[in-house]
């Protein structure tokens, strides 16, 4: 007898990180006549920096050599963002000696059918940059996911010491992620062994972003048909 299986659909978001105050949009740095800034654009005269996660893993080492115009490397981008971001954190000092404290990471899965050197790439680079750390540990965002929901939002379905299934659609603002986990007998995702990995899963290079600029780039085209130096337009 087939045995019966229980389906359940959530759609959820966590809160952002509060920095200075305020929820901001991660991985943007802003710099003005020796100033950094981290979060949303500044403008005014500032110049703001996005995108820049997915390059980690490409092994951009010059700035300027990418298909960004970069006046930094990504490292030294990221460098700066993760700066400021942990130093936020009530007790820690990003320069001072943190050997007794551990960081753990949420990673993207590695871009099936490119690069394979990707992810591989892309831990090196955050081990650089959190060097003055104990230890520096990995864990896949789609698992992140998942123990989030049984662990931080504690959703009732997660509870409890059955296995489970999950499909995880992860959109980020930079990847999106598919991924089928197991849990174990006891509801949770194996450190170790086999269920230390997911049963399938694919990962690319679309997020927030790009439909971001799907969405100017459809915005321009509606409004190419105006003159756009006659404001008339806008009174229909």
């Amino acid at each position: 007898m087939a045995k019966k299986v229980k389906k359940n659909l959530w759609v959820n978001s966590s809160e952002l990180h509060s920095y200075d105050g305020v929820c901001y949009m991660p991985t943007i740095v802003n710099y003005k006549s020796g100033e950094r800034k981290i979060g949303k654009i500044k403008g005014d005269g500032w110049k703001s920096y996005s995108d820049f996660k997915v390059l980690l893993g490409e092994g951009v080492s010059k700035a300027g050599s990418s298909r960004y115009v970069l006046e930094k490397t990504p490292v030294e981008l990221a460098a700066d963002f993760i700066r400021d971001l942990v130093s936020s954190i009530p007790g820690v000092n990003f320069l001072a000696d943190n050997n007794n404290l551990k960081i753990m990471v949420a990673e993207p899965l590695s871009f099936n059918g490119e690069d394979k050197e990707w992810l591989t790439k892309y831990r090196s680079e955050i081990k650089s940059i959190l060097h003055g750390f104990g230890k520096v540990e990995f864990l896949p965002e789609p698992f992140a996911v998942y123990q989030y929901y049984r662990y931080g939002l504690r959703h009732v379905a997660l509870q409890g010491d059955d296995a489970h299934i999950a499909l995880i659609l992860d959109f980020g603002g930079g990847t999106f992620d598919a991924c089928l986990i197991k849990s174990t007998k006891k509801g949770d995702v194996g450190a170790k062994g086999v269920l230390a990995h997911p049963l399938s899963s694919d990962s690319c290079k679309i997020g927030g972003f790009f439909i971001n600029r799907a969405i100017a780039r459809e915005c321009l085209k509606d409004f190419s048909k105006y003159n756009l130096a006659d404001a008339s337009y806008l009174k229909k």
